[in-house]
């Protein structure tokens, strides 16, 4: 392939056959020096050279494109028109969408037809009228205005559905029609078209009553289940077989939807619980968030938010990157809002053992997990070695500081460094909280051996190596204490401090 630069200056050469492959070129190139050319080529005499420098413009995907396309709809050539129309629902800019509702008026039926087709990719409501007027355009075997139908389909606004039942029941409408007026219903799930689909089973094409029982699948719905029976008696395999197909699926769904209103009973009460006091229950409720249904994930977030369960906050955070549900990300975002709390981690590299006497710098950095800034971050090692001090303004939500900090143990035992701050609440009170994490300090005397050195982060509640606990100056045993883990809410009763939470698995250790 010629580089680049040749490709821009054969925009210009004298023979149109050259310019028309340069700018075919210049759009695989995926180089972005070709588009202010490739916009002066929007403007040459010949009609495929500016086609062509119209689709290179959006291969290239830079917005600088949307302007030159949004001219290109007023074109003299038919070709060029239609091409604009068609790369404008590629850019996914509003911009372009007035530009191509008025190109639903266009002279010719092709540009209104790909018109229809870009507002349905671009998805904005502002276009759903003028894509409902645009179901009367009949010209050319009404194919503008199954892509109308299409377009609205895809858009999801409700007011299509009235317009839609009566493309659906127009007795003069062709096959592909009903099918695209059947489709487009289906994925507006309104009520209203339920009744009209089922009726659509009755159709005398067979290819409409497939379409009608791929719908009624998206409804979900038992009123189905007398009309399914009865297309299982179709005269077409096909029909009889989605239709057994289907009456399953509805069967499955009816009882998981009875199993999952009893889980989402279960979850209230844990979440009433909650609130009383047995923070146990919190752990059911987090578990739910990973159920395969929505709508228990949906419920188990409300609750978690309402019932105001912090320990879930790491795991509300992982599960709404990896949700693929609108509604439940929305309930989940809702929850984090409700949970609005300032998390300070401070996360330490502890030395592979440390010794009284043996001074070594140990990074750490302060990581501000929340959703709130912080400010008047002090960081401090105090008792048992030479004191150390750090302090920061501010931190802002993900950012962090890391430094070194040169510890000198003076003691063994468990040495806490500790962090102190502000935030603002939801309110604009002023709150102060304190952060803890603990390093382990071996005696200047003892065995080589790091097995039992921990480190570990705590909010409020100490979690302490027993092992190593038993081991301290003084030769006494301290109780085994308990801790809750920050992902999945399981109480822990912690002998050791594990690398894992054996309920989740998720690493405790850092």
């Amino acid at each position: 392939m010629k580089d680049v630069n040749t490709l821009i200056s054969e925009l210009s050469d004298k023979n149109p056959n050259i310019r028309v492959g340069a700018a075919e070129a210049l759009g695989k190139s995926d180089d972005k020096r070709a588009i202010e050319h490739l916009i002066k080529a929007m403007k040459d005499e010949n009609m495929m050279v500016r086609r062509n420098a119209a689709d290179a413009l959006v291969e290239l995907g830079d917005l600088r494109a949307v302007e030159p396309l949004i001219k290109a709809l007023q074109d003299r050539e038919l070709s060029v028109r239609t091409h604009a129309a068609a790369n404008l629902g590629k850019v996914f800019d509003k911009r372009a969408i007035k530009p191509l509702v008025d190109s639903l008026q266009d002279k010719d039926w092709s540009v209104r037809k790909n018109a229809a087709e870009s507002l349905g990719k671009i998805g904005d409501n502002i276009a759903v009228e003028p894509l409902i007027q645009a179901l009367q355009d009949k010209e050319w075997y009404g194919y503008v205005s199954i892509s109308a139908a299409e377009a609205l389909g895809k858009i999801g606004d409700k007011r299509a559905a009235v317009p839609l039942i009566k493309m659906l029941q127009d007795g003069d409408a062709d096959v592909i029609v009903r099918m695209c007026a059947i489709t487009a219903l289906g994925e507006l799930g309104d009520e209203k078209a339920l009744k009209p689909i089922i009726e659509a089973l009755q159709d005398k094409d067979s290819k409409v009553r497939l379409s009608a029982l791929e719908a009624l699948e998206k409804f979900d719905d038992e009123r189905a289940t007398a009309p399914l029976l009865e297309a299982q008696q179709d005269n077409d395999f096909k029909v009889r077989q989605n239709a057994t197909e289907l009456l399953g699926k509805i069967s499955k769904k009816s009882e998981k939807a009875v199993q999952n209103g009893k889980i989402q009973i279960m979850l209230s009460i844990f979440g009433t619980l909650c609130v009383l006091g047995e923070a146990e229950n919190a752990a059911a409720i987090i578990l739910a968030l990973e159920n395969t249904e929505p709508q228990v994930r949906m419920h188990a977030a409300e609750i978690l938010g309402d019932c105001g369960i912090r320990q879930s906050v790491a795991v509300l955070v992982k599960r709404l990157v990896i949700e693929h549900d609108s509604r439940v990300r929305q309930a989940i975002d809702n929850a984090l809002k409700k949970l609005r709390i300032c998390s300070l981690k401070i996360v330490v590299d502890p030395p592979s053992e440390m010794r009284v006497g043996e001074r070594k710098d140990v990074p750490v950095t302060m990581l501000n997990q929340g959703d709130t800034k912080v400010k008047d971050v002090r960081l401090f090692v105090r008792g048992a070695v030479e004191g150390v001090e750090k302090r920061v303004d501010s931190l802002k939500p993900t950012e962090h500081e890391t430094f070194n900090i040169g510890l000198k143990p003076l003691e063994s035992g468990h040495v806490p460094i500790t962090l102190e701050f502000k935030y603002q609440d939801e309110q604009g009170n002023e709150k102060n909280e304190t952060v803890q994490s603990f390093l382990q300090v071996k005696p200047a005397n003892e065995g080589n051996s790091s097995d039992d050195f921990t480190m570990n982060e705590t909010k409020g509640t100490k979690v302490i190596d027993n092992d190593a606990a038993a081991k301290t100056d003084v030769g006494r045993q301290e109780k085994p204490l308990f801790n809750i883990c920050p992902y999945c809410g399981k109480e822990l009763q912690l002998p050791k401090i594990p690398n894992y939470c054996p309920y989740c698995r998720e690493k405790l250790v850092i």
